[in-house]
């Protein structure tokens, strides 16, 4: 006649045999106690290995995406900036253009001694 010992939690299971007295038997149990701590543990440390990989994955992707974001912002920031110095040449060219005209057309006349005649003709 044999005892049957079978761990649930480890899936350990070992025939002892009556002869073996109570200290041996313990002896048993508690190894087998152990041996579950130990795939426990084991398990415990695979878990976190396996979230660490995880959170690293997500922290290198979540790096990629802003490293691809800070590129198309500095992009568009370019072509702002580009578009920004056209047009100022633009405006710069057409207020020269209308200085030129002013200088030109409208400025035309000097002034004489009569225009300037005109004021403090009176003592008020």
């Amino acid at each position: 006649m044999y005892y049957y010992i079978n761990c649930a939690l480890c899936n350990l299971h070992t025939f002892i045999l009556p002869a073996y007295n109570t200290v041996m038997m313990m002896t048993m149990m508690m190894t087998m106690m152990t041996m579950t701590m130990m795939l426990m543990l084991q398990r415990l440390r695979e878990e976190q290995s396996r979230q660490e990989a995880e959170f690293d994955r997500q922290r290198l992707a979540h790096a990629h995406a802003v490293e691809l974001l800070t590129r198309e912002n500095d992009r568009r920031r370019k072509d702002i900036d580009d578009q920004l110095a056209v047009e100022n040449r633009r405006l710069a060219s057409e207020q020269k253009s209308h200085l030129h005209y002013l200088d030109r057309d409208v400025y035309t006349n000097a002034p004489t001694a009569a225009y300037f005649m005109q004021w403090n003709t009176s003592s008020r």
